[in-house]
């Protein structure tokens, strides 16, 4: 029997972290998935969060929360590759010193279905 995979694959890190990894194969084009994932008005639909800062490796981020008293995450573009990858980091903690990392890797298969590796969330120590 097949391993069933809907809720995730976990492993364990390099650097003692745990990492979980989501594929799902997406029935729409590439550039409206690419959407879904990087733009605010988009965002805002399914992440908890707005995403404040240039789409650009690098950059800082800031994550608002649309909680009353919730804190402001800060964060890092770690890579930027329209229409294919997308990657971040945020760091919480009362110390900052808890990250996770989120890269979304897209590949197109033949049909306009996308393939969309949901974010491998590394909660590692800095």
């Amino acid at each position: 029997m097949p391993l069933d995979t809907s809720y995730g694959t976990l492993e364990k890190t390099q650097t003692g972290g745990g990492r979980v990894a989501f594929v799902r194969d997406l029935r729409h084009p590439r550039e409206k998935v690419w959407r879904a994932i990087t733009e605010p008005e988009h965002l805002d639909v399914w992440f908890p969060t707005s995403i404040d800062g240039d789409r650009a490796a690098g950059a800082p981020l800031k994550f608002v929360f649309p909680f009353p008293d919730a804190p402001v995450m800060e964060g890092t573009m770690l890579a930027y590759d329209p229409p294919s990858t997308i990657e971040f980091e945020w760091r919480y903690g009362d110390d900052g010193r808890w990250k996770e990392v989120a890269p979304w890797y897209m590949e197109h298969f033949p049909k306009e279905a996308t393939t969309a590796p949901i974010p491998d969330f590394h909660p590692d120590a800095n």
